[in-house]
Protein backbone atom coordinates (compact mmCIF):
# COMPACT_ATOMS: atom_id res chain seq x y z
CA UNK A 1 0.00 0.00 0.00
CA UNK A 2 2.62 2.70 1.25
CA UNK A 3 5.89 1.58 -0.27
CA UNK A 4 9.30 3.38 -0.76
CA UNK A 5 13.21 1.77 -0.45
CA UNK A 6 13.04 3.57 2.61
CA UNK A 7 10.63 2.22 6.31
CA UNK A 8 6.86 2.84 6.27
CA UNK A 9 5.18 1.48 10.02
CA UNK A 10 2.81 2.32 11.88
CA UNK A 11 -0.06 3.20 9.51
CA UNK A 12 -3.31 3.71 10.85
CA UNK A 13 -6.50 4.04 8.50
CA UNK A 14 -8.22 7.79 8.84
CA UNK A 15 -12.08 8.07 10.36
CA UNK A 16 -13.59 8.14 6.72
CA UNK A 17 -10.91 5.54 5.13
CA UNK A 18 -9.73 7.40 2.48
CA UNK A 19 -6.16 8.60 4.19
CA UNK A 20 -3.08 7.01 5.81
CA UNK A 21 -1.47 8.01 8.48
CA UNK A 22 2.00 6.34 9.38
CA UNK A 23 5.54 6.83 10.24
CA UNK A 24 8.52 6.58 7.63
CA UNK A 25 12.62 7.73 7.62
CA UNK A 26 11.94 8.27 3.29
CA UNK A 27 12.97 11.69 4.11
CA UNK A 28 16.08 11.17 6.10
CA UNK A 29 17.89 8.98 8.53
CA UNK A 30 14.90 9.24 11.02
CA UNK A 31 11.23 8.57 11.04
CA UNK A 32 9.07 11.56 10.82
CA UNK A 33 4.91 11.35 10.64
CA UNK A 34 3.61 11.13 6.75
CA UNK A 35 0.01 10.95 5.51
CA UNK A 36 -1.25 9.42 2.05
CA UNK A 37 -4.09 8.65 0.25
CA UNK A 38 -5.51 5.00 1.28
CA UNK A 39 -3.90 3.43 -2.36
CA UNK A 40 -0.53 4.77 -0.63
CA UNK A 41 -0.13 8.07 -3.41
CA UNK A 42 0.24 11.52 -2.42
CA UNK A 43 2.34 10.77 0.15
CA UNK A 44 2.69 14.16 2.24
CA UNK A 45 4.98 15.03 5.82
CA UNK A 46 3.58 16.48 8.55
CA UNK A 47 6.72 16.15 10.56
CA UNK A 48 10.37 17.55 10.77
CA UNK A 49 11.89 17.01 13.94
CA UNK A 50 14.90 15.37 12.49
CA UNK A 51 15.72 13.27 15.58
CA UNK A 52 15.00 9.53 16.41
CA UNK A 53 11.73 8.23 17.70
CA UNK A 54 8.87 9.89 16.29
CA UNK A 55 5.82 8.04 15.26
CA UNK A 56 2.92 6.24 16.38
CA UNK A 57 -0.13 8.59 14.81
CA UNK A 58 -3.44 7.91 15.81
CA UNK A 59 -6.50 10.23 13.93
CA UNK A 60 -9.21 11.86 16.03
CA UNK A 61 -12.22 10.72 15.41
CA UNK A 62 -13.42 13.50 13.24
CA UNK A 63 -10.29 13.28 10.94
CA UNK A 64 -9.15 16.88 11.84
CA UNK A 65 -6.29 16.03 13.99
CA UNK A 66 -3.36 13.66 14.21
CA UNK A 67 -1.73 12.91 17.22
CA UNK A 68 2.08 11.26 17.34
CA UNK A 69 5.01 11.30 19.57
CA UNK A 70 8.34 12.31 19.45
CA UNK A 71 11.49 12.61 21.71
CA UNK A 72 12.93 15.78 20.40
CA UNK A 73 14.42 17.83 22.59
CA UNK A 74 15.12 14.39 24.77
CA UNK A 75 12.03 13.90 26.57
CA UNK A 76 8.98 12.00 25.20
CA UNK A 77 5.86 14.73 24.65
CA UNK A 78 2.63 13.90 23.09
CA UNK A 79 1.98 16.00 19.89
CA UNK A 80 -0.85 16.96 17.52
CA UNK A 81 -0.52 17.83 13.77
CA UNK A 82 -3.23 19.54 10.56
CA UNK A 83 -3.54 15.87 8.08
CA UNK A 84 -3.07 18.77 5.72
CA UNK A 85 -0.18 20.54 6.80
CA UNK A 86 0.84 22.91 9.25
CA UNK A 87 3.60 23.22 12.42
CA UNK A 88 2.92 20.01 15.00
CA UNK A 89 2.07 21.58 18.37
CA UNK A 90 2.90 19.97 21.46
CA UNK A 91 0.48 18.73 24.03
CA UNK A 92 0.07 20.71 27.14
CA UNK A 93 0.37 17.36 30.19
CA UNK A 94 0.93 18.29 33.91
CA UNK A 95 2.84 14.67 33.91
CA UNK A 96 6.02 14.70 31.90
CA UNK A 97 7.45 11.75 29.74
CA UNK A 98 4.66 11.46 27.65
CA UNK A 99 3.79 8.75 24.78
CA UNK A 100 1.62 6.40 22.76
CA UNK A 101 -1.44 8.45 22.27
CA UNK A 102 -4.51 7.23 21.10
CA UNK A 103 -8.14 8.92 20.71
CA UNK A 104 -11.52 8.25 22.50
CA UNK A 105 -14.66 7.66 20.23
CA UNK A 106 -16.10 11.14 21.13
CA UNK A 107 -12.58 13.43 20.54
CA UNK A 108 -12.88 14.80 24.13
CA UNK A 109 -10.05 12.53 25.59
CA UNK A 110 -6.22 11.45 24.50
CA UNK A 111 -5.54 7.78 26.29
CA UNK A 112 -1.22 7.73 26.64
CA UNK A 113 1.38 6.44 28.30
CA UNK A 114 3.40 7.71 30.81
CA UNK A 115 7.37 6.79 32.27
CA UNK A 116 7.93 3.82 29.30
CA UNK A 117 11.47 5.76 29.49
CA UNK A 118 11.99 5.21 33.19
CA UNK A 119 10.51 1.66 32.64
CA UNK A 120 7.35 2.18 35.07
CA UNK A 121 4.65 2.38 31.72
CA UNK A 122 1.60 3.32 33.18
CA UNK A 123 -2.05 4.66 31.59
CA UNK A 124 -3.58 7.98 31.79
CA UNK A 125 -6.14 10.45 30.03
CA UNK A 126 -5.52 13.85 29.05
CA UNK A 127 -8.57 16.42 27.54
CA UNK A 128 -7.98 16.56 23.88
CA UNK A 129 -7.07 20.26 24.38
CA UNK A 130 -4.67 19.29 27.11
CA UNK A 131 -4.36 20.08 31.14
CA UNK A 132 -4.53 17.91 34.06
CA UNK A 133 -3.72 14.19 33.30
CA UNK A 134 -6.11 10.79 35.14
CA UNK A 135 -4.34 7.40 35.81
CA UNK A 136 -6.51 4.75 34.44
CA UNK A 137 -3.93 1.74 35.37
CA UNK A 138 -0.55 1.27 37.05
CA UNK A 139 2.74 -0.03 36.21
CA UNK A 140 2.44 -2.07 34.38
CA UNK A 141 0.33 -0.93 31.70
CA UNK A 142 0.63 0.62 28.04
CA UNK A 143 -1.02 0.31 24.50
CA UNK A 144 -4.22 1.80 25.85
CA UNK A 145 -6.97 1.55 23.53
CA UNK A 146 -10.77 2.63 23.87
CA UNK A 147 -13.03 -0.06 23.08
CA UNK A 148 -15.74 0.33 20.35
CA UNK A 149 -18.31 0.91 22.53
CA UNK A 150 -16.36 3.20 24.44
CA UNK A 151 -16.94 1.74 27.51
CA UNK A 152 -13.47 0.75 28.71
CA UNK A 153 -9.95 1.20 27.77
CA UNK A 154 -7.66 -1.72 26.83
CA UNK A 155 -4.33 -1.97 27.02
CA UNK A 156 -1.49 -4.51 27.52
CA UNK A 157 0.22 -5.88 30.66
CA UNK A 158 3.03 -8.29 30.35
CA UNK A 159 1.34 -9.54 27.89
CA UNK A 160 -1.90 -10.15 28.92
CA UNK A 161 -4.94 -8.09 27.72
CA UNK A 162 -6.21 -6.15 30.16
CA UNK A 163 -9.75 -3.47 30.44
CA UNK A 164 -10.36 -0.84 32.55
CA UNK A 165 -13.56 1.64 32.41
CA UNK A 166 -12.76 5.09 31.11
CA UNK A 167 -12.68 6.77 34.58
CA UNK A 168 -9.98 4.32 35.83
CA UNK A 169 -11.97 1.58 38.08
CA UNK A 170 -13.00 -2.27 37.57
CA UNK A 171 -9.59 -3.20 35.72
CA UNK A 172 -9.34 -7.26 34.75
CA UNK A 173 -7.83 -8.97 32.75
CA UNK A 174 -9.05 -10.17 29.71
CA UNK A 175 -6.91 -12.44 27.66
CA UNK A 176 -3.79 -13.27 27.32
CA UNK A 177 -2.58 -13.04 23.58
CA UNK A 178 -0.14 -16.05 22.49
CA UNK A 179 2.81 -15.50 21.60
CA UNK A 180 1.87 -11.14 20.44
CA UNK A 181 4.24 -8.27 20.14
CA UNK A 182 2.27 -6.11 22.33
CA UNK A 183 2.10 -3.52 20.44
CA UNK A 184 0.66 -5.36 17.21
CA UNK A 185 -3.34 -5.01 18.29
CA UNK A 186 -6.59 -3.82 17.41
CA UNK A 187 -9.82 -4.10 18.56
CA UNK A 188 -12.72 -4.06 15.79
CA UNK A 189 -16.30 -5.36 16.36
CA UNK A 190 -16.63 -8.45 18.63
CA UNK A 191 -12.91 -8.57 19.61
CA UNK A 192 -8.98 -8.04 18.71
CA UNK A 193 -7.02 -8.64 15.73
CA UNK A 194 -3.35 -9.45 16.98
CA UNK A 195 0.21 -10.23 15.50
CA UNK A 196 0.75 -13.64 16.47
CA UNK A 197 3.98 -15.97 16.33
CA UNK A 198 3.54 -19.24 15.82
CA UNK A 199 5.26 -22.07 17.41
CA UNK A 200 7.54 -23.18 14.54
CA UNK A 201 8.41 -19.08 15.00
CA UNK A 202 5.68 -18.63 11.93
CA UNK A 203 3.53 -15.54 11.75
CA UNK A 204 -0.17 -14.82 11.47
CA UNK A 205 -3.22 -12.43 12.31
CA UNK A 206 -5.41 -13.59 14.26
CA UNK A 207 -8.85 -12.69 15.46
CA UNK A 208 -9.66 -13.22 19.13
CA UNK A 209 -13.71 -13.27 19.70
CA UNK A 210 -14.16 -11.55 23.17
CA UNK A 211 -17.61 -12.87 23.78
CA UNK A 212 -16.47 -16.44 23.15
CA UNK A 213 -12.88 -16.19 24.03
CA UNK A 214 -11.42 -18.12 20.54
CA UNK A 215 -9.17 -17.53 18.16
CA UNK A 216 -8.83 -17.90 14.40
CA UNK A 217 -6.46 -17.29 12.28
CA UNK A 218 -7.26 -14.45 9.59
CA UNK A 219 -3.62 -14.21 7.65
CA UNK A 220 -0.28 -15.86 7.18
CA UNK A 221 1.85 -12.64 6.06
CA UNK A 222 4.26 -13.84 3.03
CA UNK A 223 7.70 -11.83 4.67
CA UNK A 224 8.23 -11.20 8.00
CA UNK A 225 7.80 -8.26 10.00
CA UNK A 226 9.41 -5.25 10.30
CA UNK A 227 11.45 -4.85 13.27
CA UNK A 228 8.92 -2.12 14.84
CA UNK A 229 5.93 -2.96 12.95
CA UNK A 230 3.37 0.30 14.86
CA UNK A 231 0.25 -1.95 15.54
CA UNK A 232 -2.63 -2.74 12.84
CA UNK A 233 -5.35 -1.13 11.26
CA UNK A 234 -8.99 -2.22 10.54
CA UNK A 235 -10.66 0.15 7.95
CA UNK A 236 -13.77 1.59 8.98
CA UNK A 237 -15.91 -0.76 6.48
CA UNK A 238 -14.07 -3.36 8.20
CA UNK A 239 -12.94 -4.90 4.58
CA UNK A 240 -9.20 -4.38 5.20
CA UNK A 241 -6.32 -4.87 7.47
CA UNK A 242 -3.57 -2.98 7.73
CA UNK A 243 0.29 -3.70 9.02
CA UNK A 244 3.85 -3.90 8.05
CA UNK A 245 6.52 -6.20 6.81
CA UNK A 246 9.91 -6.39 5.52
CA UNK A 247 9.81 -6.19 2.27
CA UNK A 248 13.42 -5.94 1.47
CA UNK A 249 16.59 -5.30 3.26
CA UNK A 250 19.11 -3.59 2.05
CA UNK A 251 21.76 -0.41 1.86
CA UNK A 252 22.83 2.50 -0.07
CA UNK A 253 26.26 3.01 -1.39
CA UNK A 254 26.99 6.70 -1.07
CA UNK A 255 30.19 8.81 -2.61
CA UNK A 256 31.37 11.80 -1.29
CA UNK A 257 33.04 14.66 -3.27
CA UNK A 258 36.45 16.49 -2.63
CA UNK A 259 36.93 14.09 0.25
CA UNK A 260 39.66 15.52 2.74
Amino acid sequence: MVASSRQQTAGKYSPDGTRIAFESNRSGTYDEIWVSDADGSNAVQLSSFGTPETGTPTWSPDGKVIAFDSRAGGEANIYLVDPHGGVPKKLSVDIRGNNLPSWSHDGKWIYFVNGEDAHNSSVWKVPAEGGHAVQLAPHPATFPVESPDARHVYFMRENQLWSVDTEGSDAQQIAVLPSNEEDVWVPFGSGIYFFHYTDDNKQEIDFLDLSTKKVRPVFFPEKAGADWIGGLSVSPDGRWLLFSQMDELSSDLMLVENWH
